[in-house]
């Protein structure tokens, strides 16, 4: 039998924490919904009025581009000028919309004005029918990850070509470096998100909004108002902000967050020390001086040309001004895919990885002996020499922890723990370097998820965006408008911003709830203004319980209805106009396959 040392967790028992299966299926089932609500109203049509109403140039055509990671684009072509994309985050994908699409604007607006990177031109932003959108310059080029990756078959995970030559790889490096060169210069005395004012002057004036953030929500079920609000104006502060987020995930996944009580108890260890480690870590870095740092940057966001040289950054979603040995670590996209994401496992990774870091950082010295000789001084230390430093100090797990929290206990307890607390031989040995307050909760912690796993009650935990951005969500403001343009003066009180969704007046054929039978408001009560806005918040309710968990119905109450709020004529001719639309949703949802269904689109 192979032996491994007391601190080592074996391969056949995995402490990673899993996505929430049900939060991916209710992700699928919204992008799912809003690329057919896209298709049927001919989104490419509206892409174009679009960019005519932004760049006041004729369209002679417009058409479906791309689907990446996080955003539809649709390419539409002028008689005279560039052509554009127009590009809308997508539901399902993106949590916060139209944050990352203003966080994205600010930052593309502030890096052309502010470095050497080439990137799109952006001519406007704004809201529509399925969404925020931005249009932006159309740049010819190909994605520098093709010229890399092991297989080009889109749907096997990006990992590099282990056997690619020596030449394209430094070329490809080469362009990255001075990307990153660029971006460590852009610094900011406070940790958040770009903002521009009306002078055109740029500040941090706004929470980070980060990948790690979105993941939280779309997979985890993460609740979107325990993610940080605000800004921050020092390291250490923000380093116990993010494994505060672990220990906050760790309690509020419901589903498919442990496997038994003692798995429990380390993932709550694990997290707890963490927090320690951070403080401990602060007190030797607590730089004052914040530079742009991109979550999202790797080769997959590149556009370069046959020589691989670099023809425009095209993505700049969580991009924000983040402690600086953010940017001191060595980058984990060398070998495309994420460490959790390597098909033969984390030690391998690590082999290949830093073979990878090696000659990227012999590139990324020659760009900075060659930007001296240019006459623009270095940092000193040097961005190479602090990138090498990191993955022997082990700053680079350290971060690459904080800020990715389904690969944290893999990370932890393979990288972090044995550096800074050495072997442990049982699970007491572990509880024992937990503070007096740790210690005293972990018992009603493990009881308290031991409880929910073996509920297997899902939760479901929705961002305001989301809800008002859902295709469905038209029927819901449709059931409101109807009752609005019936009712002279309907007042939302602030009793009814309070009530349950449950519905005090049953539907029509209220036997079973259905969405024809929410909408009925016309033939719930004729009585006076009060009595309509009571049936028209129960029909919001009763749609909101037929499509979506109770629980997230509730949260929609509580977002939706404002107290001595009057919807306008206006307003509720536009709502209900946009009925027919959401019918078409409605009906998606109700008619998806057995096979959809069986592959968790729902």
């Amino acid at each position: 039998m192979q032996t491994y040392p007391p601190y080592y967790l074996p391969p056949d028992k995995t402490f990673a924490m899993d996505v929430v299966t049900e939060a991916c299926r209710q992700s699928d089932t919204s992008f799912v919904v809003w690329m057919r609500h896209l298709e049927k109203n001919k989104t490419h049509e509206l892409a174009a009025r679009l960019a005519f109403q932004h760049l006041r140039r004729e369209p002679v055509s417009a058409a479906y581009y791309s689907q990446g990671s996080f955003n539809r684009c649709y390419r539409v072509k002028f008689k005279h000028g560039p052509d554009v994309l127009v590009r809308f985050p997508a539901l399902g994908r993106s949590m916060f919309r139209q944050e990352k699409l203003e966080d994205e604007v600010a930052v593309m607006e502030y890096i052309a004005n502010n470095t050497s990177i080439p990137i799109p031109r952006v001519f406007g932003h704004g809201k529509s029918a399925v969404g925020p959108y931005m249009i932006i310059e159309f740049v010819e080029g190909r994605i520098l990850s093709e010229y890399l990756r092991a297989s080009q078959d889109p749907k096997v995970p990006s990992a590099l070509k282990l056997d690619l030559d020596l030449a394209p790889l430094r070329q490809a490096y080469r362009g990255m470096a001075d990307i990153l060169l660029e971006l460590s210069t852009c610094r900011f005395p406070a940790i958040g998100g770009l903002v521009q004012d009306g002078s055109g002057r740029f500040s941090v004036g706004k929470r980070a909004m980060t990948f790690n953030m979105n993941e939280l929500v779309g997979l985890g079920n993460f609740p979107p108002k325990r993610l940080s609000q605000h800004l921050f104006l020092d390291t250490a502060t923000y380093l116990v902000s993010l494994a505060d987020d672990h220990l906050h995930h760790l309690e509020t996944q419901r589903n498919d967050a442990i496997m038994d009580a003692e798995d429990c108890q380390k993932k709550y260890i694990a997290r707890c020390l963490f927090r320690q480690i951070t403080l401990q870590f602060c007190n030797t870095y607590n730089n004052s001086s914040f530079p742009l740092f991109c979550d999202d940057l790797r080769p997959s966001n590149i556009l370069v040309d046959e020589e691989l040289r670099v023809r425009a950054v095209i993505d700049w979603e969580f991009c924000y001004a983040a402690p600086a040995e953010f940017t001191y670590c060595s980058p984990w996209w060398l070998l495309l895919a994420r460490s959790e994401a390597w098909e033969t496992g984390i030690d391998d990774f690590l082999i290949h990885y830093t073979s990878r870091q090696k000659i990227f950082l012999e590139v990324l010295r020659d760009r900075e002996n060659e930007r001296t000789e240019n006459g623009i001084a270095p940092e000193s230390p040097r961005l190479s020499d602090r990138m090498a430093q990191s993955l022997e100090n082990g700053n680079f797990w350290i971060f690459l922890a904080a800020t990715y929290s389904f690969s944290f206990d893999d990370i932890y307890w393979k990288f972090i723990h044995p550096k800074y607390y050495g072997h442990f031989e049982s699970t007491k040995d572990l509880i024992e370097l937990l503070n007096e307050e740790e210690q005293g909760n972990i018992e009603i912690f493990t009881h308290r998820k031991m409880q929910q796993m073996k509920e297997g009650e899902y939760n479901g935990m929705h961002t305001k965006s989301q809800w008002l951005d859902h295709p469905c969500q038209d029927v819901v403001r449709a059931a409101w408008a109807a009752a609005a343009l019936e009712a002279e003066n309907i007042y939302i009180t602030s009793q009814t911003k309070n009530l349950q969704p449950k519905p005090t007046h049953q539907p029509v054929n209220s036997g079973k709830v259905t969405p024809s039978a929410c909408l009925r408001n016309k033939q719930m009560s004729t009585n006076n203004g009060a009595d309509r806005a009571n049936d028209a918040r129960d029909s919001y309710g009763s749609l909101l319980d037929y499509y979506f968990e109770r629980p997230a119905s509730k949260e929609l109450i509580r977002i939706g209805l404002r107290a001595g709020e009057v919807p306008s004529q206006a307003q509720a001719e536009d709502l209900q106009r946009e009925l027919a639309a959401a019918l078409q949703a409605r009906d998606i949802i109700d008619n998806l396959t057995a096979e959809e269904r069986k592959c968790g689109i729902y």
